[in-house]
């Protein structure tokens, strides 16, 4: 009897370590997909992978933003960008968790700046992942907290201002130096299209003789 009670015991005790090792497992999965950017922690909740409000749904918005410019392994000309960018996304977190436990009144206008800011991120992250253009430049480092947010952002934006304006002059120099496609030439007119016509049918026309007696 108390070799049975043993063995049960054993089993129970398993079946709790097995149970504590899988929840602790999934709490870990969640957290880690709970992240703005998979290489750093957050202080989000676990709560805000689902909440609807507005500082969860503001957090979700920059996890798929940081997503769409996480440097990747192979290394791009951008990356520096890319990392810059998701150092503000996370800056930018870290401000939603610090407005959610302010007292209402307060929190409601600073949510609202950070959303605007949330938008910037969005934009700018659609611009860096278009820059797909492949490079070996080497990453830098994580930005300092000073200047702010959106000074840093300003500064994202400028440089790809530059970017953009870089890029359609050396498509226009290309275009002059007969690089690029031709243009389009235009269609003739209808009625430029038959004088045409008629003009090559009365050129292919043989010429009649005279009849000589």
């Amino acid at each position: 009897m108390a070799e049975a009670l043993v063995v049960v015991f054993a089993i129970v005790v398993a079946w709790l370590v097995v149970l504590t090792v899988a929840v602790a497992l999934g709490l870990w999965a969640l957290g880690r997909h709970n992240r703005v950017s998979t290489a750093h922690p957050t202080a989000a909740p676990l709560s805000w992978l689902w909440s609807p409000s507005t500082p969860a749904r503001l957090h979700r918005r920059l996890r798929t933003a940081a997503a769409w410019v996480e440097p990747t392994p192979t290394g791009t000309a951008h990356d520096h960008l890319r990392e810059r960018l998701v150092g503000q996304a996370l800056a930018l977190d870290l401000a939603l968790v610090r407005a959610s436990g302010a007292p209402r009144r307060q929190r409601r206008p600073i949510v609202r700046r950070l959303g605007g800011e949330v938008a910037e991120v969005e934009r700018l992250a659609v611009r860096v992942h278009g820059l797909t253009r492949p490079g070996d430049v080497a990453a830098t480092g994580w930005p300092s907290a000073d200047p702010t947010v959106a000074e840093h952002l300003a500064d994202l934006r400028h440089h790809l201002d530059l970017l953009d304006a870089a890029h359609a002059e050396l498509s226009d120099v290309e275009r002059h130096a007969g690089l690029g496609d031709p243009p389009d030439l235009p269609e003739a007119e209808p009625a430029v299209r038959r004088t045409v016509i008629d003009a090559t049918a009365a050129d292919a026309a043989p010429t009649s003789q005279p009849a000589t007696g």
